[in-house]
């Protein structure tokens, strides 16, 4: 499941369930994204961590960029029961197919 996140505060998922939470950083084309994400328990205990560098031409392929590296890294965890959680809700949108939308 995806979801965006609409404040600060850590909102757990459901019981037995981990959550993956996502951010970028970008300042321009001609510098590297920074891409961090955090992977926690229900209860709320950090499981683990992880960073990636990349490229992007804009803010909004920087977020699909973020929420692509949090799934693989997921999926190289070999996780079975996750909810994928980033702030940008036009990214979230397009993902959970309630919107059409365009990279640039």
């Amino acid at each position: 499941m995806l979801n965006i996140s609409k404040s600060s505060i850590w909102l757990p998922p459901t019981p037995n369930v981990m959550k993956i939470n996502v951010d970028i950083s970008f300042i321009s084309a001609d510098m590297p994204i920074t891409i961090g994400y955090l992977l926690r328990y229900s209860n709320g205990k950090l499981i683990s961590a992880g960073t990636k560098v990349g490229s992007a031409a804009t803010p909004r392929e920087a977020e699909c960029e973020g929420l692509l590296a949090a799934a693989q890294w997921g999926l190289n965890q070999q996780l079975k029961a996750v909810h994928l959680e980033a702030d940008s809700k036009p990214a979230v949108d397009y993902l959970n197919g309630s919107t059409t939308w365009n990279i640039t």
